[in-house]
């Protein structure tokens, strides 16, 4: 389930697609294609860069799964486009994060220590896993809230489910690509421009949903 924060509402999604219409006119074309300097599959390609590249700066995007877990898996795959834990419990305990540093001035025998689980790790296996503290000793439900990044957006993928704010980094982002591009079609006043308007409004997307830990 992907959650947004947007003042206790979830928002309706963004369409890239409709985005890049309303930016051809700054383009120079009525249609995509009119583009001369462009192409447009390079306009979707930077919408998805700027989209994944601000996922990674703000804590817009937030998921919600649960992850059955079995007796003496002290090892769990993560989500895919997992990038960082925000709550996590096991059964009804919340886990405390601890680096795996902490874990060893905790408990030598850590890795193999066993019982009930109080603690997460994120930095021992690498960033696709996670190490519980202890490893459990009976089955159960890790429950994980966690930012992520969306998924690949391209013609065919169209929809970024995320606050309405970010429409207009995106407009500004690509923009700033488009025209910061050596060719006829550069213009790098409207370049620096555009990327001083994308990198002002990715700050205010930060100070009001939070920063991806």
């Amino acid at each position: 389930m992907l959650l947004f924060f947007q003042q206790g509402t979830l928002s309706t999604g963004l369409d890239l697609g409709q985005i890049i219409t309303d930016l051809l006119p700054a383009l120079n074309a009525y249609s995509t294609s009119d583009l001369v300097d462009w192409t447009e599959t390079e306009l979707y390609q930077w919408g998805d860069e700027a989209a994944q590249r601000l996922s990674r700066i703000c804590g817009v995007l937030v998921e919600r799964t649960d992850m059955p877990v079995s007796a003496g898996a002290g090892t769990v795959t993560l989500p895919d486009r997992h990038l960082s834990t925000i709550h996590s419990t096991f059964g009804t305990r919340s886990l405390r994060p601890s680096s795996a540093q902490e874990l060893e001035a905790l408990d030598s025998g850590w890795l193999t220590a066993t019982g009930g689980v109080e603690r997460i790790s994120h930095d021992y296996d690498g960033l696709k896993t996670a190490r519980l503290y202890r490893i459990p000793d009976a089955a159960g439900m890790l429950h994980l809230i966690y930012h992520t990044r969306p998924e690949s957006l391209t013609s065919g993928n169209l929809t970024l489910d995320a606050p309405t704010p970010i429409g207009e980094y995106l407009t500004f982002s690509i923009l700033a690509e488009a025209r910061r591009r050596e060719g006829d079609g550069a213009m790098p006043e409207v370049a620096d421009a555009a990327q001083q308007r994308a990198d002002m409004l990715a700050k205010v997307i930060e100070s009001y949903w939070g920063g991806a830990q």
